[in-house]
């Protein structure tokens, strides 16, 4: 981390436009550093940043219009994602699908260091402010897990862990079979007992993974929704990192594990993959094909376990099928999709040409910045179709509704589905189906 001077310029005046003549909207000194693991070899930087006080601790502002935090991330799109949105746009979505991801605003940033004045070469294009994964009442909000706190109720939550590459102040432990990194509480901060506790309980909810059963099975070991939205909003995006990498976990206090919040969508849903062509919107698969070490279908079945035990079981397949066409009225309606980038868009257009001329190598690869967002529409409209296609629907009923005398004929149609076939369809007499 380096020591830094914030300031934070907002729309304002009758035209509610930013100019670098108004006063302020915030101040503040504190730390910064660069973030990223691949991202860090690219010429336009991200940054983490921590407002502080004159005595070096925490300080909680409210920027932006943001809920008030002390912790935050300056995220720059560059080579990986050229219509610039991507993780704002899903982010959007799965706040709307009711599952919590970081509230993000874009901007545009002026990184200076030495003396002098900030000057327009010290314009480095525009960015994503946005919240860091961090327990917060306005973020993940579980209980704070305290040193001392090492036995029950108090050492079973809060937990947030990841399977991802390690942090610095970042745990490693292996439970379950899977290694996973403990980012709460920090490596300072975590007991022997807890991480002995939580290296049980994922061993424990591993073996769960067996059953369906609500007392034995993985049912009372995870929160089933939020593992179906997660994994649902990676597959939808095509996430090449999804299951393996950026991928979050948390667990509450006397509660169950949740999965989520979804992170990092820059190399999704079309765009550039550094480690080929751009994957297709119809296939499962994101890494087969690449290395055979790595090689594994989008279900988790070899690099990341878990998911692929829970789509071994019928009712966890019903489930996500259910959800999906559930999401597809709402949320995930191509009309919904459509209209949120659309928001995007008109968000950053003003900025995108300011961008597109600091970073001159990074042109556009569908002709301009419009060619980049129509070729994310259509690849999103052909992913959602295609999924549609390939799991199983609910079935239709004729006639759909209203009573029925004795001895009146019900037909019943269905869609088996491609990835999950359906065996039976169920009706039932008393009006509970």
């Amino acid at each position: 981390y380096q020591d830094m001077l914030v300031g934070v310029l907002e729309p304002g005046g009758e035209q509610n436009r930013t100019t670098v003549a108004q006063p302020f909207a915030l101040t503040s000194r504190g730390v910064a550093r660069t973030r990223g693991s691949s991202t860090q070899s690219f010429p336009k930087k991200s940054y983490r940043i921590e407002f502080q006080d004159v005595k070096g601790e925490d300080r909680v502002l409210k920027p932006l219009g943001m809920p008030s935090e002390s912790d935050w991330i300056l995220s720059g799109r560059y080579e990986e994602d050229r219509v610039l949105i991507r993780n704002e746009f899903i982010y959007d979505i799965s706040r709307q699908m009711g599952r919590y991801a970081a509230r993000t605003v874009f901007c545009e940033v002026y990184v200076h260091s030495g003396d002098g004045p900030v000057e327009l070469d010290d314009y480095v294009g525009a960015y994503s402010f946005m919240e860091a994964m961090k327990r917060d009442a306005d973020r993940i909000d579980i209980d704070e897990l305290l040193p001392d706190q090492n036995a029950e109720p108090e050492v079973t939550g809060g937990y947030i862990f990841k399977v991802d590459r390690a942090g610095p102040n970042d745990t490693s432990i292996t439970g379950g079979t899977q290694q996973v990194r403990i980012t709460e509480p920090s490596r300072d901060e975590l007991s022997a007992e807890q991480r002995a506790y939580l290296t049980g309980y994922l061993n424990d909810m591993k073996a769960s993974f067996e059953s369906s059963d609500p007392e034995t099975g993985y049912p009372a070991f995870i929160d089933t929704g939020s593992w179906i939205d997660h994994h649902m909003l990676n597959m939808m995006m095509l996430n090449v990192d999804a299951l393996r990498l950026s991928t979050f976990f948390y667990k509450e206090r006397d509660g169950k594990v949740f999965g989520g919040p979804i992170w990092d969508f820059n190399i999704s849903s079309g765009s550039r993959d550094r480690f080929g062509s751009p994957p297709r919107p119809s296939r499962w698969d994101v890494w087969r094909g690449i290395s055979a070490d790595r090689g594994t279908d989008f279900f988790g079945n070899s690099t990341q376990r878990w998911w692929g035990d829970l789509f071994d079981l019928r009712d966890f397949q019903q489930a996500y099928c259910d959800r999906w066409h559930e999401l597809r009225a709402g949320a995930l309606s191509t009309e919904n999709l459509m209209a949120t980038i659309d928001e995007k868009v008109a968000e950053l257009s003003e900025a995108q040409p300011r961008n597109e001329e600091r970073w001159p190598a990074v042109a556009p690869e569908y002709g301009s910045w419009q060619g980049e967002i129509d070729h994310f529409k259509d690849w999103l409209s052909n992913r959602v179709a295609w999924v549609d296609d390939e799991l199983v629907r609910p079935p239709s009923a004729t006639p759909a509704g209203g009573q029925l005398a004795a001895g009146d004929t019900v037909t019943l149609k269905g869609h088996r589905g491609t990835l999950f076939s359906a065996t039976s369809l169920y009706y039932t007499t008393d009006g509970s189906d």
